[in-house]
């Protein structure tokens, strides 16, 4: 995902200038109007909206920005950028209140140990196109930020990438308590699969590079259902993630390319740990160890899956293969299958899902 990586960029020098022109403080909240550049506690008694460029950006370390209940939202046009924008900051709090209608609901870019908590963040959605201001496409995202934690969050209808994302080196962050259900927007122009994609996943582990991989998150105890592709996605590259105790289910209906799974831990990705999740009525797989191939990659995978229960899935394969558990490699390549629930498994040369 280069393309949205230098998007991304982009789009963070755009909001340090409007940052430098537009600063306030007013602790009450009742003066802020879209775009503005927020420094210190914060809490709104008012709507902000409609806003065609963030809706507020934050300006300083060790605030909280309370939304009292109130709503941020963009227009029904794209390029909006994010509803709450926090940009190489630390120990930021934005919590209490909705963002509708952005590029992104809530991004944090940068920076460390913010937090974002009870937001609703529905129907932001960016557009990708090769000539978008923004390249946004996520409820909540955590884009090469450390140990952030994403609490009793509901992320609904954003996309076309996910309701929460942790990309490029997104690394120590604590994904907790979260609703991520009906992320199904496609994308549009974008390359990646053609037009009218879907890739919306409910919780997303996003690489970019070898150099820019998300590290060490912990995905705990959240709902994931109903997203267009699949539940919970570990792309290649990324390192040392526990996925555990979450409930996923019915994600994949929507997949026009390939039907989505459940638990979806790329090729190549290594030392993810799936552990005590419920995994249930989703389009393809359950649970599925994608495909390594150790001749191109030398580093042992090491992923584990663990006292899961999967059962109830492949819904809607038509015509794929489905299976509760799904290991893709040839004699379970080095990944250890242990004490899991299952009705249905391929293991492809060797009884390694046990």
């Amino acid at each position: 995902m280069l393309d949205r990586w230098r998007k991304l960029a982009v789009g963070a020098g755009l909001a340090l200038v409007l940052g430098s022109t537009t600063l306030v403080s007013p602790a009450s909240g009742a003066h802020l109007a879209c775009g503005d550049t927020v420094t210190t506690h914060t809490t709104l008694h008012g709507d902000i909206g409609p806003c065609s460029d963030h809706g507020l950006i934050v300006g300083a370390d060790n605030i909280v920005i309370n939304l009292n209940g109130y709503r941020i939202f963009g227009t029904p046009e794209v390029d909006d950028g994010a509803g709450v924008y926090v940009l190489n900051r630390t120990g930021v709090t934005v919590r209490g209140g909705t963002v509708t209608d952005f590029d992104a609901g809530v991004v944090i870019q940068g920076g460390s140990r913010n937090t974002v908590q009870q937001m609703v963040v529905r129907d932001n959605i960016g557009d990708i196109s090769p000539v978008a201001f923004t390249d946004f496409g996520d409820g909540i995202l955590v884009f090469n930020s450390s140990h952030n934690r994403v609490l009793s969050n509901l992320a609904e209808n954003n996309g076309p990438y996910s309701g929460i994302t942790l990309l490029g080196n997104a690394d120590d962050n604590l994904i907790q308590g979260n609703t991520t259900q009906k992320n199904v927007a496609v994308t549009s122009r974008s390359g990646h699969g053609g037009d009218e994609t879907q890739e919306n996943d409910g919780i997303r582990v996003e690489t970019i590079s070898n150099a820019l991989s998300p590290d060490r998150n912990r995905i705990v105890g959240n709902t994931v259902k109903d997203n267009g592709l699949d539940g919970i996605a570990v792309f290649p590259l990324a390192k040392d993630n526990i996925i555990e105790g979450n409930v996923v289910t019915g994600n994949g209906k929507l997949g026009n390319v390939r039907p989505g799974d459940g638990i979806h831990v790329f090729g190549r990705s290594q030392r993810t740990i799936v552990r005590n999740n419920r995994v249930t009525a989703n389009a393809r797989h359950g649970i599925i160890l994608d495909f390594f191939d150790p001749d191109s990659f030398t580093l042992p995978s090491l992923n584990r899956v663990e006292r899961n229960i999967s059962v109830g899935n492949g819904v809607a394969p038509d015509g794929f293969p489905a299976f509760d558990l799904n290991e893709n490699n040839r004699f379970c390549a080095d990944h250890t299958w242990a004490n899991n629930v299952f009705q249905t498994k391929n293991d492809p040369g060797a009884d390694c899902i046990h």
